[in-house]
C-alpha cells in the first residue's frame, strides 16, 4: 500500500510539473459580461489543457468618484454579480471621473491635446484610459503571481464587451516568444490596443506603454495618417511595440462586438 501511495504522489508531482499557468486579463464594462461570459467560458477558458491553471483578472471603470478609502462593501454596489461571473482572482475598479480630471490637468497631457487638436479630448482620453486599464491588470496579475510564488507561461488580454464565438487559437502560445498575436479582425493594418496574447516577454510591452508618456522621441512632430486620422491608439501602440523590437503577428480571434 505504501508503494502505491508513493507512486501516486510521484505521478501527481509529475503532472504538476507539466502543468502551465496562464493569466487572462479582461477589461471593459461590467454590464456586458452576462452577454460575453458563455463564449468566454466555452471558447477561451475551456480551451486550455485540463492540467493547466488559468487565473482571471479584471479591470473596469466606474463613472463615479471613488471613496478616499474603498470599503469592502463598495465593490458589492458595482454589479458584483456580473464581475463574479468571471470568477476573477483579483479585480480593480478605477474612477473615470478622477482619472480624466488628473489626466486633463497634467501639463504634458495639455500639450498632447494641443498638438493633436484634430482629435477630440474624448478620443485622446479613451486611448489613455485603455493604457491605464492594461497597466493596472498587469500589476494585479503579477502581484498575485508574486504572492503565490508562481510564474506565468502566457498572458491573454481580452475585452468584456466582445463575444468569442469560435475556439480561441491557444496553439499560438507555442510560437516565437518574442512575438505577440493580435486579432486580425480589429487590426486595420495596425495593432489593436485592446486584445492580444503571447509570452511574458512580448506581452509586457503590450501592457506597459511607457512610450506613451511625453516627450516621446519626436512623435508629436510625426503624425502619420491612419484612415484619414493623423493619430490613434492603434498606430501609437504599433510604434511603441516596434520601438521595443516586439514582433506583431495577426491571427483570426473570431471576435464579435457584444
Amino acid at each position: 500500500m505504501q508503494l502505491v501511495h508513493v507512486s501516486l504522489v510521484l505521478l501527481y508531482l509529475a503532472h504538476q510539473c507539466l502543468a502551465k499557468n496562464y493569466a487572462i486579463c479582461i477589461h471593459g464594462p461590467s454590464n456586458t459580461i452576462p452577454s460575453s461570459i458563455k463564449t468566454l467560458r466555452a471558447n477561451v477558458f475551456d480551451q486550455f489543457d485540463a492540467k493547466d491553471h488559468i487565473h482571471v483578472f479584471y479591470h473596469t471603470f466606474t463613472g463615479n468618484p471613488l471613496p478616499t478609502r474603498i470599503p469592502q462593501t463598495f465593490v458589492s454596489d458595482f454589479q458584483t454579480d456580473h464581475i463574479e461571473l468571471l470568477k476573477p482572482k483579483k479585480s480593480f475598479i478605477s474612477s473615470q471621473i478622477e482619472f480624466d480630471s488628473l489626466f486633463i490637468t497634467n501639463p504634458l497631457n495639455k500639450e498632447l491635446m494641443k498638438q493633436y487638436s484634430e482629435l477630440s479630448h474624448e478620443e485622446i482620453l479613451d486611448i489613455y484610459r485603455s493604457k491605464h486599464a492594461l497597466e493596472k491588470l498587469w500589476k494585479i496579475a503579477f502581484g498575485y503571481a508574486a504572492e503565490h510564488s508562481l510564474t506565468y507561461d502566457g498572458v491573454i488580454y481580452l475585452r468584456s464587451d466582445y463575444k468569442y464565438p469560435k475556439p480561441f487559437p491557444m496553439k499560438l502560445f507555442s510560437s516565437n516568444p518574442e512575438e505577440i498575436h493580435l486579432p486580425a479582425e480589429l487590426s486595420e493594418s495596425t495593432a489593436t490596443d485592446g486584445m492580444g496574447l503571447g509570452s511574458i516577454d512580448g506581452m509586457r510591452w503590450f501592457a506597459n506603454r511607457h512610450d506613451y508618456e511625453l516627450p516621446c522621441e519626436g512623435w508629436l512632430d510625426d503624425k502619420p495618417m491612419v484612415n484619414g486620422v493623423a493619430w490613434n491608439g492603434n498606430r501609437f501602440l504599433q510604434r511603441h511595440l516596434e520601438n521595443r523590437n516586439v514582433k506583431i503577428r495577426y491571427n483570426s480571434f473570431a471576435v464579435e462586438r457584444v
